[in-house]
Parts: C-alpha cells; sequence; structure tokens
C-alpha cells in the first residue's frame, strides 16, 4: 500500500502545471507589484517561486498562494492544501533578496484537508483524486471509503483517466466496494475512450 500512494504523490506532483501562457517573471512582479494582478498571475508566481531552481523562495510561494486561495482560486486551494497536508520549510528572504533563513512551518492536515475539499468543491481534478485516494487509504486523513469513491467518481466523470482506471478495477473485484460488473466495465470504458491501453 505504501508503495502505491508513494506513486500516487508522484503522480500528483508531475501534474504539476502552470497556467497557459505564463507572463515572464519580471512581467509577474511587475503587475504585482502595481496592483494589476489576476488571481492566475498571483497563482503563476507562486508555482514559480516554489519550483523554479533560479527563483525558488519558499516562503513568497506560499504568500502568493495564499492570497490567490483566498481569491478562490482552484489549483492555489489544492497547492495550498497540499502544502499544509505535507508540512515543510520556508526560505525566508533577507531586506537584500537573499533565501537563507529556513523556518519550518508545521503540517496542518485539519487546514489542508479544508483547502483541498474547497478546490475538489470546485471540479479541480487533482484535489478530488488526492482525496479519493487519501480517504480510501487514510494515511494522512481519517478513512472514509464512501467519500473517496465519491471524489474518485467525481474526477473520472471530469475525465481523469486514473480514477476511471482505479474504479474500473475496483469494480471488477469487488476491491473496497460492491462487486459491480457492469460499473467496472462502464469506468473501463471511460479511460478506454481517452485511449488507455491498461483499460
Amino acid at each position: 500500500m505504501k508503495i502505491k500512494y508513494t506513486l500516487l504523490l508522484c503522480f500528483l506532483f508531475s501534474s504539476i502545471s502552470i497556467h497557459a501562457e505564463v507572463p515572464n517573471f519580471e512581467l509577474l512582479n511587475e503587475r504585482v507589484n502595481k496592483n494589476e494582478e489576476s488571481t492566475d498571475d498571483l497563482y503563476n508566481l507562486a508555482m514559480i517561486y516554489r519550483y523554479d531552481q533560479k527563483s525558488k523562495d519558499l516562503g513568497l510561494a506560499k504568500y502568493y498562494m495564499t492570497i490567490a486561495a483566498d481569491k478562490d482560486h482552484p489549483d492555489a486551494l489544492y497547492e495550498l492544501g497540499m502544502m499544509f497536508v505535507l508540512g515543510g520549510k520556508v526560505y525566508k528572504t533577507d531586506e537584500n533578496g537573499v533565501s537563507n533563513t529556513t523556518v519550518y512551518w508545521e503540517k496542518d492536515i485539519e487546514r489542508g484537508e479544508y483547502l483541498l475539499l474547497d478546490a475538489a468543491s470546485k471540479n479541480n481534478v487533482k484535489a478530488l483524486v488526492y482525496l479519493g485516494y487519501e480517504y480510501i487509504l487514510g494515511y494522512t486523513l481519517n478513512q472514509d471509503i464512501d467519500l473517496g469513491i465519491s471524489c474518485l467518481k467525481k474526477a473520472a466523470e471530469l475525465g481523469d483517466q486514473t480514477s476511471q482506471l482505479y474504479l474500473g478495477n475496483a469494480y471488477r473485484y469487488g476491491n473496497k466496494v460492491p462487486k459491480d460488473i457492469s460499473k467496472g466495465i462502464y469506468y473501463m470504458e471511460m479511460a478506454a475512450k481517452q485511449g488507455s491501453e491498461e483499460a
């Protein structure tokens, strides 16, 4: 089970995307400094600060992600929720722009779950998939198999192939759900229509 959970986290973090046509870093900063930014700008700036090796500053990533999440940006809600569920360290930037002070932020699973549920309510597929597996497996969040299956069903209906395959196999073999071959076929056909070789 730990291997499946690790693979799930790898899947979720490998599917990280910065929104469509991302303006360059300087342009994003300029918009933010002039208070002309959109929520996508805040989210994209946070993602650059979080993942770009040249600009990495987790303190600023969390700061901008929080602002975007407070404005109900679904991807920002997901990212910030994951930051709280996983915990981590923040590099504080000093007055010279140097990231050198490390401060760890504690895991806050309750806040993370709240943010992830908010993202899921806005049809954020990554949040639905994470919550689905997490509720089914119960590693970090309290196990609630019915809620987990519900999250995966919603993700499957939104086109998530991983959820479609999981549900297809779950219903086929009666794993965590009552065995139902017709439902298994339904979800496998959904995945096959998207080109899944596994289906």
